[in-house]
């Protein structure tokens, strides 16, 4: 049964498609005569038989290349998988051990007295700059508390707030054992 010539143009060209993502991947390994002598096959339809034995050696030789090319991809595929899966399975993980520590390191400051009265202090009685104050201020952020619970992105996206601002924050974080996204 003879398949109509819109199937026919719609196969061809998903098998030059085909061919031409099989022969990137190829990069040099096959000679011009081998895709050449492949396309013809593949493509066009050329029957095997046809082929004189010289062109028989280079359809062979090209086929088993392709093969081995389709095969070694495959593998890479695999290992790429493997990994990102790992590399996924990994950061879930982190993620999971980020939490439980803030977690732990809320309720251990939960509890320490000094911590509340800082985390307590309004913005204007630290001894931050009064560039930072402003920024806080302008956020409507009154607190130490209400500082320490936006993130790191979300203080600097504050009008007038940059990199030194969040800087000069980080320090001042550090000193009193504060964290970004802490709450109390």
């Amino acid at each position: 049964m003879e398949k109509s010539p819109e199937i026919k143009s719609t196969r061809k060209d998903y098998l030059e498609d085909m061919l031409h993502h099989v022969f990137l991947l190829a990069g040099n390994r096959l000679t011009s005569t081998e895709r050449d002598l492949f396309c013809k096959v593949m493509i066009q339809n050329e029957i095997v038989s046809k082929l004189s034995p010289r062109q028989m050696a280079h359809f062979d030789s090209a086929y088993k290349k392709v093969i081995h090319i389709i095969v070694e991809t495959n593998n890479r595929m695999r290992t790429y998988d493997t990994i990102y899966r790992s590399i996924v399975h990994q950061l879930e993980e982190s993620k999971k051990e980020s939490k439980q520590l803030k977690e732990k390191l809320n309720f251990h400051y939960k509890s320490s007295p000094e911590l509340k009265n800082t985390m307590n202090t309004h913005i204007s009685e630290t001894k931050l700059s009064a560039r930072v104050k402003n920024v806080c201020l302008t956020g409507k952020i009154y607190r130490v508390s209400g500082l320490a619970a936006l993130t790191r992105k979300e203080f600097i996206k504050l009008k007038n707030c940059g990199e030194k601002s969040a800087k000069e924050v980080d320090g001042f974080f550090s000193e009193n054992s504060i964290f970004w996204g802490m709450q109390l």
